[in-house]
C-alpha cells in the first residue's frame, strides 16, 4: 500500500514539474515554424507565455483549455506554446510581464488580441472569437485598423446603472446618415452587448450584414466588407 500511495505522488510531482504542461489543445513549440504555417493557411496565431512554476498556467490547461468549445475555435489557430523561462527574448518581444499571457498573431504575425492573465472559457472564448474576426479582416486587406478605421462620433455619453446589475449604460445616438446606428452599450467584461439599428447584438453575432467583432465601455467595432467600422463613443 505505501509503495502504490509512493507511486502515485511521484507520478503527481512530474506532473507539476513537467517541462510542457497538460492541454487538450493540438500545441507547437517552434515559433519559426508556426509563423511560417500560419503564412501558408492563413491562420491565425495564438501564442501561450507559460512556466513551469505558473500556477495559473496550469490552471488554464486544466479547465479553460478543456472547454468543448475552446477546443473547437482553436482549429481556427495555429496554437504555440512558449516557455517565457526559456525564450526570454520572445516574451520581451511581445511586452509579456506576467503569466499565463496569450498573444494572437494575424496570420500576418501581426498582434490582434491579448489576454493578460488567466481567463474562464466564456470569456476566453470571446478572444479568440475577436482574433478570428480581426485576421479575416486582414486576409481582406485590413492589415492594420487604422488604416480603413471609418469613424462616427456620437454626442456626449449619459451614465445610467442597469437594473439589477449595477453597470454601466451608455446611451448615444449617432449621425442620422451613417448605416449603423449605436444606441446604447450595456458593458460587462464577461459579457458585453450594445444596441445597433435598434437590436441588441454581441460579439460575434451580425448585423445587417457586419460582423460584431468587439465591445468595449466606448466602443464597437464592426467589420463590414471587408472594413473596419468603429463606432466611438466622444468624451
Amino acid at each position: 500500500m505505501k509503495k502504490i500511495i509512493f507511486c502515485a505522488l511521484l507520478l503527481f510531482a512530474a506532473f507539476l514539474c513537467g517541462t510542457q504542461p497538460v492541454s487538450a489543445l493540438s500545441w507547437v513549440y517552434d515559433y519559426d515554424s508556426a509563423l511560417s504555417t500560419a503564412l501558408a493557411t492563413g491562420k491565425p496565431v495564438m501564442i501561450d507565455f507559460y512556466t513551469d512554476w505558473c500556477g495559473w498556467c496550469k490552471k488554464l490547461d486544466l479547465e479553460t483549455y478543456q472547454d468543448s468549445k475552446v477546443q473547437a475555435l482553436s482549429s481556427n489557430f495555429i496554437c504555440l506554446k512558449i516557455d517565457g523561462d526559456k525564450h526570454g527574448d520572445l516574451a520581451k518581444k511581445y511586452g509579456v510581464r506576467g503569466y499565463p499571457n496569450i498573444i494572437f498573431l494575424s496570420s500576418k504575425g501581426n498582434v490582434i488580441e491579448r489576454v493578460n492573465g488567466f481567463a474562464e472559457a466564456e470569456v476566453f472564448r470571446g478572444f479568440m472569437e475577436r482574433a478570428i474576426a480581426k485576421n479575416d479582416a486582414s486576409l481582406n486587406g485590413a492589415d492594420n485598423i487604422k488604416d480603413k478605421i471609418i469613424s462616427i462620433f456620437a454626442p456626449k455619453k449619459k451614465l445610467e446603472t442597469v437594473e439589477n446589475k449595477q453597470k454601466p449604460a451608455v446611451k448615444n445616438p449617432v449621425q442620422e446618415n451613417s448605416k449603423f446606428k449605436l444606441t446604447e452599450i450595456i458593458f460587462d467584461p464577461k459579457n458585453p452587448k450594445a444596441v445597433i439599428n435598434n437590436a441588441e447584438v454581441k460579439p460575434g453575432e451580425s448585423i445587417d450584414g457586419a460582423q460584431v467583432s468587439q465591445i468595449t465601455q466606448n466602443t464597437v467595432i464592426l467589420l463590414y466588407q471587408g472594413e473596419s467600422v468603429i463606432l466611438v463613443i466622444s468624451k
